[in-house]
């Protein structure tokens, strides 16, 4: 009893009734692991995570301090209006303008494919025996993305890319075809200096529409 008299007379009375509220109501010291000097109506607030203190902070623009604060928010729930923090690292800026090393994996062709709507369309009509140009090449490469027509008898045909190049098989007893858009690769390619011929293996008549890009 004579130690806590003596403790209670150097802590004061500010001190003595801290002590008494810590017994009254059971609060929990926490040790700080920070030393801070408190200025004359200062207050500072602090989180307690596992006996730890962990200070609390208010970040706002110098230039508007009482509108443009931070907020932590759910990335689910931010909008282009609120404030963003922007943080400098001379590693990651480095690395952003540093130019990607070229590789030898293929990883495809990487693109969008269009839309329907931006399809050219024009009627074909050939009816010679032998290669055909069903498209004529405009400017650079032909896409044929849809192809539909019909023939007045049975025909084999084949799909060529000029008159060298087969990009399909003979198909025989063809009296009608055709290919639907499907909203991805086209059906037939050609390289930029060739048209799109469709060979027939005798003279029969054919006609009817082609959907397709010319670039």
């Amino acid at each position: 009893m004579r130690y806590i008299r003596k403790l209670l007379s150097v802590l004061g009375a500010g001190g003595r009734a801290f002590v008494a509220l810590v017994g009254i109501t059971g609060i929990t010291i926490v040790g700080a692991n920070y030393t801070m000097t408190q200025g004359t109506g200062t207050d500072f607030g602090s989180r307690v995570v596992s006996a730890v203190h962990y200070a609390q902070q208010l970040l706002c623009d110098m230039n508007a301090p009482t509108t443009q604060c931070a907020a932590v928010v759910p990335g689910n729930t931010a909008t282009t209006t609120m404030t963003s923090i922007s943080v400098a690292d001379a590693n990651i800026l480095a690395a952003m303008a540093t130019a990607t090393p070229a590789g030898s994996n293929a990883i495809g062709n990487v693109g969008t494919a269009p839309r329907a709507a931006q399809l050219s369309t024009t009627a074909i009509s050939f009816s010679a025996s032998g290669d055909n140009v069903a498209l004529t090449r405009i400017s650079g490469t032909i896409k044929v993305y849809r192809l539909a027509y019909t023939c007045a008898t049975a025909v084999t045909q084949i799909a060529k890319n000029g008159t060298s190049i087969v990009l399909s098989g003979a198909m025989p007893g063809i009296t009608s075809v055709y290919y639907p858009y499907e909203g991805g690769e086209p059906h037939f390619t050609t390289t930029s200096t060739n048209n799109f011929v469709i060979n027939n293996s005798a003279a029969v008549a054919c006609g009817g529409t082609i959907w397709y890009i010319d670039n």
